[in-house]
């Protein structure tokens, strides 16, 4: 059995490329789909290890239109549980436009600058663990030393697609 609640897989009707499984510290799945998919009304079967089960429901229509959507998985009888962030990209490149981005994020954990390397970064969001967006910028130096230690949510735009990163701030 696997030590923690991972997610091992996915799949897609509309799938057009590689599937990205980004576990810890990250815990995203991102899903390349048909340019024109209807991403109001996706249904992705989602694979964990045996003992584990997955909320939403795997194979469960979800709406992708907004944004991500929070997959937790949990397991059956252990006090074992990790949030994931399930997004889906329409484009006809399909994944490799993400495998192409590199990012940096230095230091990490941080204590009172935090600095995001990447070409063409256009935006980045700073959100709190409830996912609610406490701070953006274009500045890939943020300042951090009026936030609360804690974990937090990097949102980094780069050409048109969105990487979630965790940072986490100690003192």
């Amino acid at each position: 059995m696997n030590a923690g609640p991972d997610i091992t897989g996915a799949s897609l009707p509309e799938l057009s490329g590689e599937i990205v499984i980004d576990g810890s510290p990250n815990y995203t799945v991102t899903i390349p789909v048909l340019e024109g998919s209807n991403l109001n009304d996706l249904s992705p079967n989602i694979f964990v290890y045996n003992g584990f089960t997955i909320t939403p429901e795997s194979g469960s229509s979800q709406d992708f239109s907004v944004g991500s959507v929070t997959y937790t998985v949990s397991h059956e009888t252990l006090p074992v549980i990790q949030d994931w962030q399930i997004s889906v990209i329409e484009t006809p490149a399909g994944i490799n436009k993400i495998n192409n981005v590199k990012v940096e994020i230095f230091p990490n954990p941080a204590n009172d600058i935090v600095t995001i390397k990447a070409k063409r970064i256009s935006k980045i969001k700073l959100l709190d663990i409830t996912g609610k967006t406490i701070f953006e910028t274009s500045e890939q130096t943020i300042n951090l030393s009026t936030y609360n230690e804690g974990i937090y949510i990097l949102k980094i735009y780069i050409d048109g697609i969105v990487l979630n990163r965790k940072l986490l701030i100690i003192r």
